[in-house]
């Protein structure tokens, strides 16, 4: 008879040190084999330890597919943002 299966392992640590062990095990004729634990961090450490978000929207435009300026967004539209510091994100929305 065989049997096979894994094992899960976790860590209880602090949140953002998570780590999960796994292990796959599997029995031949009555000898049990294991692999080694391989362990995975689950929430690894960014090194980030305060968000700045100093970035202020100056003006907000909404494009259609042709490159026509909308008031408002409707149907597939560009959604520009201009920031206070001159920098640009562009957004595909759909509405």
């Amino acid at each position: 008879m065989s049997t096979y299966g894994v094992y899960l392992y976790y860590d209880e640590a602090p949140l953002f040190t998570h780590q999960v062990g796994i292990q796959v095990y599997y029995t031949i004729n009555g000898e049990r084999n294991a692999s080694d634990i391989v362990y995975l961090e689950v929430f690894p450490d960014t090194g980030v330890d305060e968000l700045n978000a100093t970035k202020q929207i100056a003006n907000v435009r909404f494009y259609n597919m042709a490159g026509q300026e909308m008031a408002q967004p409707s149907g597939m539209t560009i959604k520009v943002t201009t920031y206070t510091d001159g920098t640009r994100t562009a957004a595909k929305i759909i509405k």
